[in-house]
């Protein structure tokens, strides 16, 4: 899920809160809104604020630390022959970045199974022209190495996605509940 989506789910939270909230201060008092210590419309933005603010911001903190966190993996399994060559390691990275997004976008486009793109190998398809189908441009021939790394890319960035979902979602709906 995008973080479009998640924050559209959060703000349609967050109104909902919004609305049960200042109706229940509004119960409390009788429906008279003098007897509440506070504005009914003030109880409802606090609900808003304990679900949005905290899940905003962790959400902005994990859209910054989550491809600097699976970066550093991946040039950590980067093996240093490939660095003797005279590649940059930054180089490296964007190769790795650019297959891994070809074989999402493949996969997206119904050219290959995901099943195939997780454990696809250099020796036994030509990965250049099947990226190349769905218009991905590589310079060069996918060596194992950066064909490994980018399936790894691409699986921690599906699996902290995956995660990144549960948790806003889930600190959305704690600050719902408070």
């Amino acid at each position: 899920m995008s973080a479009a989506w998640l924050i559209t789910i959060l703000l349609a939270l967050a109104l909902a809160g919004f609305i049960v909230v200042r109706g229940r201060a509004l119960a409390s008092a009788g429906g008279d809104s003098r007897e509440l210590h506070s504005l009914p419309s003030y109880y409802g933005y606090n609900a808003m604020l304990f679900v949005l603010v905290p899940s905003l911001l962790t959400l902005a903190a994990w859209l910054i630390l989550q491809p600097i966190i699976i970066g550093a993996s991946v040039r950590g399994d980067i093996p240093p022959e490939m660095l003797r060559d005279g590649q940059n390691m930054s180089l490296v990275m964007s190769d790795i970045r650019r297959v891994a997004d070809g074989l999402d976008i493949a996969v997206s486009e119904g050219v290959i199974s995901s099943e195939v793109a997780r454990n696809i190998r250099t020796d036994f398809s030509d990965v250049r022209a099947r990226l190349g189908e769905v218009g991905v441009a590589l310079g060069s021939d996918v060596d194992q190495n950066i064909l490994r790394s980018a399936q790894d890319y691409r699986a921690m960035t599906a699996t902290g996605n995956t995660v990144r979902v549960f948790v806003i979602l889930a600190l959305g709906l704690a600050g719902l509940a408070l």
